[in-house]
């Protein structure tokens, strides 16, 4: 026998932040020699908040999607394309 249920969207709640938390956030991370050229830092993060935090801030200031990657030391990669990258520059 099937059982048909009406389908209920789910909604998901993001925090927004503000101009200042998202530039201290992409500053950590960001390339020291041109903020525009590929990310690729290690930094430490203690939560899934500071997680979601910068990689608003690399959606926001390069258009580009970071990857997280765990190290050893309990510190994770930052690696994403940056600027330039993302608009085929």
């Amino acid at each position: 026998m099937l059982t048909v249920t009406e389908w209920q969207p789910r909604t998901v709640v993001r925090r927004e932040y503000t101009s200042e938390e998202l530039n201290k956030a992409f500053n950590r991370v960001a390339n020291s020699k041109n903020w525009k050229n590929r990310i690729n830092r290690v930094v430490e993060i203690k939560d899934d908040e500071e997680r979601a935090l910068i990689s608003r801030a690399i959606i926001h200031f390069t258009g580009s999607c970071p990857d997280f990657i765990e190290q050893s030391n309990g510190k994770v990669r930052v690696v994403a394309n940056g600027y330039y990258a993302t608009i085929g520059a």
